[in-house]
């Protein structure tokens, strides 16, 4: 019987993060996002469309053709997005991002439930999956068309698998982490400072070797991405 109230719960829980995303989308700006006066989305998104757009058509990651800069922070989101030009057209790309994001946060929920259960019982993962459901920032994020969610996803992952590497450094474990690193790094053009926390977490945590091999992967990295970077725009940092 408890077990099927958990169940319940867990199921209520996603009904509300699913409807609170589409009621955003519905309600048009709330303010809460960057005082965008567009009613799908926020405007940097469609910046980030144009690369995508651009790069699907085969001109490149650029907002113009021939004309190599870098207006973006979330390179891993553009490239992603690439994908939705294949499927649908301009006036369906926002809603590809917004079932995107929306399967984002759902893993986001997923590895958090999970571990709470895993170390705290349905109780505390019953509690801790509502308080994320009901968050508004995330089902504006949801509907932004950012990259905010699946940032969260990776940010979420990270956390978890590092847990579970302090408790259990085994290889599969330290690969999926390291490979978690790099992901962050490219999620985001401050990627870095997340990865640089966990690093720190496993030094004080006695854990040398996995936060050796994580060093190495968020090194690798962000250096081939700093030298792509350069190849490509011609310049080894950010300007967005």
């Amino acid at each position: 019987m408890a077990s099927s109230l958990h169940k319940a719960g867990l199921a209520l829980c996603l009904v509300v993060l699913f409807g609170g995303s589409i009621l955003h989308i519905l309600g048009g700006e709330t303010g809460l996002t960057s005082q965008s006066t567009h009613r799908l989305g926020n405007d940097d998104a469609y910046i980030g469309y144009r690369y995508s757009e651009n790069l699907a058509a085969g001109k490149g990651l650029v907002f113009n053709p021939d004309e190599r800069v870098e207006a973006y922070s979330d390179f891993l989101y553009v490239v992603m997005m690439a994908s939705a030009f294949w499927v649908t057209n301009l006036d369906g790309v926002y809603f590809y991002s917004f079932l995107l994001n929306l399967i984002f946060a759902s893993v986001a929920w997923g590895l958090l439930v999970f571990d709470l259960r895993r170390r705290l019982g349905e109780g505390y993962a019953l509690a801790g999956g509502l308080l994320f459901a009901v968050c508004l920032p995330l089902w504006v994020a949801v509907a932004s068309g950012l990259e905010t969610t699946q940032v969260l996803m990776i940010s979420v992952a990270i956390w978890v698998t590092v847990e579970r590497v302090v408790a259990d450094p085994s290889p599969r474990l330290v690969t999926l982490l390291c490979v978690l690193l790099g992901l962050s790094v490219l999620a985001r053009a401050d990627g870095f400072i997340l990865p640089g926390v966990a690093i720190l977490y496993l030094l004080l945590k006695r854990q040398f070797r996995t936060a050796t091999l994580g060093a190495m992967a968020v090194g690798l990295t962000f250096g081939g991405y700093v030298l792509w970077r350069y190849h490509y725009y011609g310049l080894l940092f950010p300007i967005t």
